[in-house]
Parts: C-alpha cells; structure tokens; sequence
C-alpha cells in the first residue's frame, strides 16, 4: 500500500513538472524561422548577370545566416507584443523575410536589458560623469505627483537616479547626432528625461552588442 501511494505521488511530481516546463514553453516566443532565400532571391532578381546574380544571393545568404546567429541567444528578450507587432506590420512578404528587420526589435530589447542590468553589457571607458548632468528629474518626478513628499515622488526620483547612473555608462559611444535628438526629446516631453533617454537610446546599445563592437552576454 504504501509503495503504491509513494509511486502515485511520484507520477503526480513528474506530471506536475511536465505540465510546467510545456507551460513555459509555451509562454515562449518562437525565433521567426525567416525564408531568406525568398528573400535573397528578390533581392537580386533585376540583376542582369546571371553570374553575378548569383554570387550576390549566396553573399546575401552568409549574411542572413550570419545575422540570425548573433540574433537568436537575445531572442528571448523580445516581449511577445513587439514578436506580434514584427510579424503582423513586417513579416508579411518574403520580400521583407529578412533578419535586418527583426534585429532592430532585438537590438531594442538588448539595449533596454543592458540599461536594466538584466544582460551583462561592457561599459564605456571612460564613463560619461558629467555630460548628463544638466538634467534634473525632480521637476519631471514632482509633475507627476504634485507632492515632493509622496511615495510617488520618492519612488520617480529613485528610479531616475538609478536610470542616470546606468545611462552613463553606455552614453559616451552613442552617436552625437542620435545623442542631440535624444536630448530634444527629453526636453520637449513632461517625462521623466533618464526615462526617455534610456528608451531613445537603447537600440543603439543593443546594435553595438549585436555588432560586437560591445561585449554583451545573454543571461
């Protein structure tokens, strides 16, 4: 009686474990398995050499190929709303199969993750210290509580501060055209500005790592 109640309750542990790794997967956002030789062949099709033809869409290959490798270990970042917004607005032709596209909501995803510590990214060297300092959160933070002395002041300041001190060690290899228009924004908008910053300029961050010009570990 008792080995038989013994193997029952390990038939229900195992089910039960089962039932949640297919759980999990389900939650899981499939990497697109994109038809890029669709799209290669479009590519190329209105060249005229034949041979020519040819050694651009085994070119284009390589480099799809090549793409999907560095993309997939950061795949798992990408929410399943922006996985659905890729597929529903862009992956709707095979002339648009290609994994250019979905490397701009990973590098999105990735630069967000580095920002937040989730995904080890290098650091600049040397930081950028002083080059945020002209912006103060406390008047954005205090817009949106009416109360310097609320938990919802407090809180906004501490994420901004948090955000700020992050955002510094990634700001010094943005691009001085992308840094302005950043800047604009965060200026123009009654939000937080470490808060729009880091979101302006996380795709710029998760390219660096996909280029490999910062080393980035998934997690």
């Amino acid at each position: 009686m008792g080995m038989r109640v013994r193997t029952t309750q390990t038939l229900l542990v195992i089910a039960a474990l089962l039932i949640s790794q297919i759980a999990s997967a389900a939650e899981g956002v499939p990497f697109p398995d994109l038809d890029t030789e669709g799209y290669c062949t479009a590519l190329v099709s209105k060249m005229l050499v034949k041979t020519e033809q040819q050694i651009e869409r085994d070119k284009c290959l390589l480099e799809e190929r090549a793409l999907r490798a560095r993309l997939e270990p950061f795949w798992y970042l990408v929410k399943r709303a922006e996985s659905d917004r890729l597929k529903k607005d862009y992956l709707t032709e095979v002339r648009f199969e290609t994994y250019l596209t979905v490397s701009f909501y990973v590098a999105s995803a990735l630069g967000k993750a580095c920002l937040n510590g989730h995904v080890f990214c290098s650091p600049d060297e040397p930081p950028a210290t002083t080059a945020l300092s002209v912006f103060r959160s406390d008047y954005y933070c205090y817009l949106g509580s009416t109360d310097a002395k609320s938990d919802k002041f407090r809180n906004c300041s501490a994420d901004e501060k948090k955000r700020k001190e992050q955002l510094e060690k990634y700001w010094t290899k943005i691009p001085g055209a992308k840094k302005d228009w950043c800047i604009g924004l965060a200026f123009r908008r009654d939000f937080p500005p470490f808060q729009v910053l880091s979101n302006c300029v996380a795709d710029d961050i998760g390219t660096e790592c996909l280029r490999q010009t910062r080393q980035c570990r998934p997690g």
